[in-house]
């Protein structure tokens, strides 16, 4: 799909020319993402698909402010995850699936600033006003089906006029400390690379799945833990020809 390579290019390229700034700020890094995005997603559908069944119950009024709220929410949260992108290094991968089909989903790879790959996809459906997006999915989470699980447990247990409250104290509220998102934008990178390193890792097969313990006697020392170490091949030595205490 040209129309998302575009976007997405030029989302990312505004993004490397003023990443400094977009790192401070949260409100501009949200006009950033809502200048892009926002004119070529299907709002009202992702709305309509996050609320399921409680859709039909709304009101017509409560339906705008949920979509209003909602919208608010996911763009910001994109904005937060694309922080580390570069333009430079984007890869639209082949497309997959029937070209006269109304739904599509476009699949790009994109590199953080550090060098590790992750996969991005956006959901399409075709409407009178051409294709629109409605679901991005980055590393394997949807944020459709994330905000869907979550808004629903919450609607269940409160109603849904709490969550479009919850939602619209959240967007009037004072913008987030800049050194706080930078902290928790460098605590997530970590994790995602930690999750990296056990499920694919240098090896590409992510932790072992054995140990090999070797008894020497009193000259012997720790050689690693298992199976919480970084080696291919875990391996260890005790002290005092214990092994079973391992």
């Amino acid at each position: 799909m040209g129309q998302v390579k575009q976007v997405s290019q030029s989302l990312l390229r505004d993004l490397d020319a003023n990443r400094a700034v977009y790192s401070k700020d949260p409100v501009k890094l949200r006009a950033l993402v809502d200048k892009y995005l926002l004119p070529n997603f299907d709002t009202e559908f992702a709305a309509r698909r996050v609320l399921g069944k409680h859709w039909t119950t709304a009101t017509p009024e409560q339906r705008k402010r949920f979509i209003d709220a909602f919208v608010g929410s996911l763009m910001g949260d994109y904005g937060d995850a694309i922080l580390e992108f570069t333009a430079d290094r984007m890869k639209i991968l082949p497309f997959r699936g029937d070209p006269a089909a109304t739904s599509a989903t476009v699949r790009t790879l994109v590199k953080r600033s550090g060098g590790t790959e992750v996969p991005v996809n956006y959901t399409l459906r075709a409407t009178p006003q051409g294709w629109k997006a409605w679901d991005v999915t980055i590393e394997g989470i949807s944020y459709v089906k994330n905000f869907q699980n979550d808004f629903g447990a919450e609607i269940n247990d409160k109603g849904l006029e709490h969550l479009i409250q919850r939602l619209e104290a959240q967007q009037g509220s004072q913008p987030i400390d800049a050194a706080w998102l930078k902290r928790m934008n460098s605590l997530v990178a970590g994790l995602k690379e930690l999750r990296w390193r056990y499920r694919e890792g240098t090896t590409g097969r992510g932790r072992s799945n054995m140990g090999m313990l070797n008894s020497t006697g009193c000259s012997s020392v720790w050689g690693s833990t298992w199976p919480f170490n970084p080696y291919p091949f875990p391996w260890a030595n005790h002290l005092f020809q214990d092994s079973p205490s391992l």
